[in-house]
Parts: C-alpha cells; structure tokens; sequence
C-alpha cells in the first residue's frame, strides 16, 4: 500500500513538472524579436494569459493589443473593437517562436529568461 501511494505521488509530481505544451500555454511570457537588423532587446512583446500583447520598442511600452492563437497555430492580433489587423501562422516551443506571415514572411522570437 505505501508503494502505491508514493508511485501515485511522484506521478503527481511529474506530471506538475512537465507543465503544458499547448500553444495558448506556451506563449505566455515576454519573447525578443531575433532579426539581423534589430539589436538584442530592441523589440520585446509580452503575451498574457488574459489574451493581452504588450509591445515594447527600447524598453518602453508601445502598444497594447488583444491577440488569440489556437491549437493549429492560427495566431490572431486584434483591434480594441475585437476586428482582426494580423494574422499568422505561429509554432512556438519553450524558447523559441516563430511567425510566418499570409505572404511567407517569417520572423523569429527568443524567450526572454
């Protein structure tokens, strides 16, 4: 008996480590733009659980959006009265994201630690 319940208890355990690899999940945090014409720290957007992107250019804060992604990647960033202005194609990663535009445009995001 005490076996069973220390095995179910580090399964508990592990699983808690693992955390989620949903996209909505992943996104979550402050992510710098990776590109050769922008200097490290130059282009920081931060996305929120509440569906919120922060925009900051040299440290200050930009602009504020609204922004949805689905389990497909289909990543959304929206006007304060909810109409669509962007859409990509999104495969983020625990450290890394990548947007591809509607003309094939990519650019690429490092996680800020």
């Amino acid at each position: 008996m005490r076996a069973v319940v220390l095995t179910t208890g580090l399964c508990c355990l592990v699983l808690i480590g693992c955390g989620s690899s949903k996209p909505q999940d992943l996104i979550v945090g402050k992510w710098e733009m990776v590109a050769q014409d922008v200097k490290p720290g130059e282009v920081v957007d931060e996305f929120t659980r509440d569906g919120k992107v922060i925009g900051y250019r040299d440290g200050k804060k930009f602009n504020e959006r609204k922004y949805s992604l689905a389990d497909d990647g289909k990543l959304e960033f929206k006007e304060d009265d909810g109409k669509t202005f962007a859409t990509y194609k999104a495969t983020v990663t625990k450290d890394e994201m990548t947007q591809t535009g509607g003309d094939g445009q990519v650019t690429k995001f490092k996680r800020v630690k």
